[in-house]
């Protein structure tokens, strides 16, 4: 999955408030892969939150 369409995943989750198993539906994931991808794009979107905010400190 490229990284575009996990961000788009994302912003539909959060942003639009797309239920979960909509998401699924759309991108053509069982919930257990659904779970991998979230958490490895939180993990990700965590990650480049710190570094930029390290760039203020």
């Amino acid at each position: 999955m490229s990284t575009e369409r996990d961000r788009q995943l994302l912003v539909e989750l959060y942003l639009d408030q797309m239920p979960k198993l909509a998401t699924c539906d759309q991108y053509n994931l069982s919930p257990m892969q659904f779970d991998r991808l979230h958490y490895r794009e939180k993990s990700r979107l965590k990650r480049i939150l710190l570094e930029h905010n390290s760039l203020f400190i």
